[in-house]
């Protein structure tokens, strides 16, 4: 029986009895311990942050190899490296887009895990949105002019744009995982 229809069921049998002092399991569920959450949906919670982790780690890796020696790089070179990231963002996005209804505010079990959830959703939500403007749209394999070139020059500004939003969300999501009472073990090389 949850706590809440606990609660409901010591409230019918309080008015039905006409008893002026509440019953003990009324008495624990009335204090300010949050409730406990359920295994299943703590796997759920667990399984989403592993998920994002691995696909964010594969855009922060990309991120290092674009930026590795690229005022040095050819042309071809600057270009690949642009377009790999370009493709590791572009999955980034679906990932987030589509682990958003995991971390739902209704779905959390008490209210601290209701406010890291909304915060944790703001900053997935504002990731994907870095991600389309500093990656998806910029990192393409051609415009205008010496490409290769306005990747060099643009390249630096853009890549710590994704990595400030990728901060961003690791500290949500930590947040998250406190609130909700599990840890998400760093990836193993």
């Amino acid at each position: 029986m949850t706590p809440r229809a606990l609660q409901l069921a010591c409230t019918i049998g309080l008015v039905l009895l006409g008893l002026s002092r509440p019953c003990r399991a009324q008495e624990i569920i009335m204090t300010d311990t949050p409730e406990p959450i359920l295994d299943s949906v703590r796997q759920s919670y667990k399984g989403a942050l592993i998920m994002l982790r691995d696909t964010l780690a594969g855009v922060q890796a990309q991120v290092q190899i674009f930026r590795r020696d690229l005022s040095q790089a050819g042309p071809e070179t600057v270009v690949s490296r642009a377009t790999r990231l370009r493709n590791r963002c572009v999955t980034a996005m679906e990932t987030l887009q589509g682990a958003e209804p995991v971390f739902r505010s209704a779905r959390a079990p008490n209210e601290r895990v209701r406010a890291q959830s909304r915060e944790l959703v703001s900053q997935m939500r504002t990731l994907r949105r870095a991600l389309g403007e500093h990656c998806e749209r910029t990192m393409t394999a051609e415009g205008p002019g010496v490409w290769a070139d306005t990747l060099r020059a643009w390249g630096p500004y853009r890549t710590a744009r994704i990595e400030h939003g990728l901060a961003a969300y690791y500290e949500a999501a930590g947040y998250f995982a406190r609130a909700a009472d599990f840890k998400v073990e760093p990836r193993l090389p």
